[in-house]
This record gives structure tokens, C-alpha cells and sequence, in this order.
């Protein structure tokens, strides 16, 4: 019947418009997305010159990989002063984009110093110490904590194998991952990484 076509024909031009609206709402947000990645590599430069900081642009988010030894004092989870002012300029970019932000713990494989073993008693509990110290300050820096998140993997996910001094300070880190809220996905819009 004419009605019915006629019916037919609104719901199909409904989701085209709205399939149009997202398509251009994702394309806003990685332009969002970009801005932040090239705001904070500008920013960050020294750090990321002299390989203290990776940023790396993902295919939904950010990664954000910051070396235990700027952030913290030696074996602690107190924030070192230099550690502090990367945080800063990092939350302070981050409070513009609507995502979710986990901040990842990472230790090496080494057991804890007994200095150390009285406060944590493993790798898991220094690693989510660190993690939550760097959220704390996010959140003192304005960013919604309904927006953070801490995970621990102590020494579970290293970057490179356990194998020397150098390979161990690299996987001593802190990773902060920004990923869309539920129900968010610019997954087809977004850039490619490396490898992809």
C-alpha cells in the first residue's frame, strides 16, 4: 500500500540521517583526538626527544607511556617534582576530551627491595599504588573521577624481556590509555596505527 511504502520510506531516511549524524560525530571526535595527540607531543617534546614519554595515537583513544623514573621518587609511590609538571600538562589536555582514562601500573620482574616489602607486599600492590597516586592527581587537577580508572598489572605485561638494567626501566612504567565511554565508538574513523 502507498501507506505503508510511505512508512517504510521515513524509518529509512530516520537512519540515514541519524547514521549521517554519527558518522559525523566520530569524525569530530578523532579530529578531538588528534588535536590532544599533537597538543601534547608539542608540549611533552623534550620528554618524548629524550624518550621519557611515548604518546602514541590508537584506533579508539590514546596511549600515553610514562617512565616510573620521572614520576616517582626511587622506590616509592610518592610523585617526583618533575614528575608533577608532565602529569600537569597531561591532565590538563586530557580534561578536554570526553573519555574514559585508565591509568596502568607496570613493575619488571624483580622481587621488592625489603625497604619497600613492609609498605607492598608484591609487585601487584606497588603497581596499583603508583597508578592510583597518578589518578589523585588528575582528579586534583579537575578531571571527573567518574572518568578514571586504576589497573594494576605489575609485571605481567612488559614492553621488552626482563633481560638487563635498561630492558627492566622500561618496563617500569605508568601507561595512561584513553578509551570512549560506553556506547562511544570511533573505530572506523580513527587513525591507523603502525603494523595495523
Amino acid at each position: 500500500s502507498e501507506a505503508g511504502l510511505e512508512t517504510k520510506l521515513e524509518a529509512q531516511s530516520q537512519r540515514l540521517v541519524a547514521s549521517t549524524k554519527n558518522l559525523e560525530d566520530a569524525r569530530a571526535e578523532v579530529s578531538r583526538l588528534t588535536s590532544t595527540y599533537t597538543d601534547l607531543m608539542a608540549d611533552l617534546e623534550s620528554e618524548v626527544s629524550s624518550g621519557q614519554i611515548e604518546i602514541e595515537q590508537l584506533r579508539e583513544g590514546l596511549r600515553v607511556s610514562v617512565s616510573d623514573d620521572i614520576i616517582f621518587a626511587s622506590g616509592s609511590a610518592d610523585l617526583d617534582p618533575i614528575g608533577r609538571q608532565v602529569l600537569d600538562k597531561v591532565s590538563q589536555k586530557l580534561q578536554k576530551l570526553d573519555y574514559t582514562i585508565e591509568v596502568q601500573g607496570h613493575t619488571d620482574d624483580r622481587g621488592l627491595k625489603a625497604s619497600l616489602r613492609s609498605r607492598y607486599p608484591s609487585n601487584w600492590e606497588l603497581a596499583a599504588a603508583r597508578a592510583s597516586r597518578v589518578v589523585r592527581l588528575m582528579q586534583e587537577q579537575g578531571i571527573d573521577g567518574s572518568r578514571l580508572r586504576v589497573v594494576s598489572f605489575a609485571s605481567f605485561q612488559p614492553l621488552v624481556p626482563n633481560e638487563n638494567a635498561e630492558s627492566r626501566s622500561q618496563n617500569r612504567r605508568i601507561e595512561i590509555r584513553l578509551k570512549p565511554r560506553s556506547g562511544q565508538s570511533v573505530r572506523d574513523f580513527a587513525l591507523p596505527r603502525a603494523g595495523d
